[in-house]
């Protein structure tokens, strides 16, 4: 498995963010941002976002296209806690974070300190 396909979509189905992704052979988490001129997540609005994968078996057998999704909804953190997450370690922002309630950024917090 080489390409993937990340697309994240509004309730309404219209494409917001599209892009092709190069993916090693490491296993992990795979971090996906959106870049400054795609166009903003509405606060307390939900989107659907799938990743499509090529799966090979060798580089010449293709043996399937597989697709996952999930829905994630943009969220807002009260300033006070903003403060606090900013002189946090990874580690700690991550227990906040999965505290909370806000499984992605947990994730992403955990992720970042095997880096």
């Amino acid at each position: 498995m080489k390409n993937a396909k990340f697309s994240l979509r509004n309730r309404q189905k219209q494409t917001i963010y599209e892009t092709q992704l190069q993916l090693t052979d490491a296993p992990g988490v795979i971090h996906v941002s959106l870049p400054t001129k795609a166009p903003s997540l509405e606060v307390n609005q939900w989107y659907q976002y799938y990743l499509f994968l090529d799966i090979n078996c060798t580089s010449n057998q293709f043996l399937s296209k597989e697709v996952t999704q999930a829905w994630v909804k943009r969220e807002t953190i009260n300033p006070s806690f903003q403060t606090q997450l900013e002189t946090m370690s990874p580690s700690q922002r991550g227990l906040f974070y999965a505290q909370n309630g806000i499984w992605y950024d947990a994730i992403a917090s955990f992720a970042q300190m095997k880096l």
